[in-house]
């Protein structure tokens, strides 16, 4: 009976409620995202006009996003009219343009900081294709824009933009690195 009265004594109607257990805040995992189901494997060699599926973000929150190269074109006279006038300093070779579609396939997910795939072009000879590096903001071109991060309106799976990359050299193929590895568009 004293056990009864002792528990009653503790529900009694002036007692504050115990406080909730404490609990540690999360600490988000920031390391890279590992390949999601349907990913891409690294290594794979892509045909111009191919979709690739490659995980982004990071190892907490990981989404997927479709990655087309569609091709590499010389740029124009109006694009190159416009890079000089833009980067005087920096462009002093015939630029071209590698053109891609990043389409968003994943619901949800948090695509804060991402800045597109980064896209590169390699030479025959196993050099870079100099790419122009542009910080901070969208550069807008004629014919193509080369977009820091994703346009608004970007919000559900299906979605896409076109973006491109400015290098200085025709390259031989295209690559987009991943973790593990990189994929690659001839």
């Amino acid at each position: 009976m004293a056990a009864t009265l002792l528990a009653l004594g503790a529900c009694a109607p002036g007692d504050p409620p115990a406080p909730p257990p404490a609990t540690t805040p999360r600490t988000p995992n920031l390391a890279p995202a590992e390949p999601l189901p349907g990913s891409t494997p690294p290594g794979t060699r892509l045909r111009f006009g191919e979709q690739a599926v490659v995980t982004i973000g990071r190892a907490d929150a990981p989404v997927r996003i479709g990655v087309i190269i569609t091709g590499v074109d010389r740029a124009s006279e109006a694009d190159m009219t416009s890079l000089r006038a833009t980067f005087p300093r920096s462009v002093h070779r015939w630029a071209f343009l590698i053109r891609a579609e990043v389409v968003r396939i994943d619901d949800g997910g948090t695509f804060s900081g991402f800045s597109g795939p980064t896209i590169q072009g390699d030479l025959r000879n196993g050099g870079s294709a100099g790419a122009l590096n542009v910080l901070g903001a969208d550069l807008v071109l004629p014919t193509c824009t080369h977009r820091r991060s994703p346009p608004r309106g970007w919000d559900a799976p299906g979605d896409r933009y076109d973006t491109c990359r400015v290098v200085f050299a025709h390259p031989s193929r295209v690559r987009v690195p991943v973790t593990g590895g990189d994929l690659y568009w001839e």
